[in-house]
């Protein structure tokens, strides 16, 4: 990384990840704003979500929330990778998602799924260079697995 930035856990607010959506809307595919309302889901997200958070001089400048609710089925869903756009090559989306690979392992989770879509191929390629494989397809989605630990055969 050649710029500095500051790593922390849960500490936006539904107003600050609300904000840094709304500055990543555009580069999401398709535009997060034409799925869902960010501002809900900035409250679903600051509610149930455990985040990774970089920011520099107080703003949020990247983030990876993920759900860690099916602890009984070892399994947590990423249902948010933001990078601003000046931060893109930075790595700090590499950065926070091994943060969060790291958080499940010691909570001994086995997977952790997320669900991109098919034509957004820097996102696939990021996904793949830290292991995540193709496990199935829903309509224009990839859904896209890690496995944290091995199974007994």
């Amino acid at each position: 990384m050649n710029r500095k930035a500051e790593f922390c856990e849960n500490r936006a607010t539904e107003e600050q990840i609300a904000a840094h959506l709304a500055l990543c809307d555009a580069r999401f595919v398709p535009p997060l704003s034409s799925r869902l309302q960010i501002r809900e889901y900035a409250h679903k997200i600051c509610t149930h979500g455990m985040r990774f958070e970089a920011w520099e001089e107080g703003s949020l400048v990247a983030l990876v929330a993920m759900y860690c609710n099916r602890v009984d089925q070892g399994l947590a869903y990423i249902t948010n990778v933001s990078v601003l756009e000046e931060w893109l090559g930075e790595h700090v989306a590499s950065h926070l998602l091994e943060r969060a690979v790291h958080y499940l392992k010691e909570r001994k989770f086995e997977d952790v799924e997320l669900e991109v879509d098919e034509r957004n191929h820097k996102a696939i390629r990021l996904y793949e260079r830290h292991g995540f494989v193709e496990t199935a397809t829903n309509e224009q989605s990839l859904v896209m697995r890690l496995r944290l630990k091995r199974r007994p055969e």
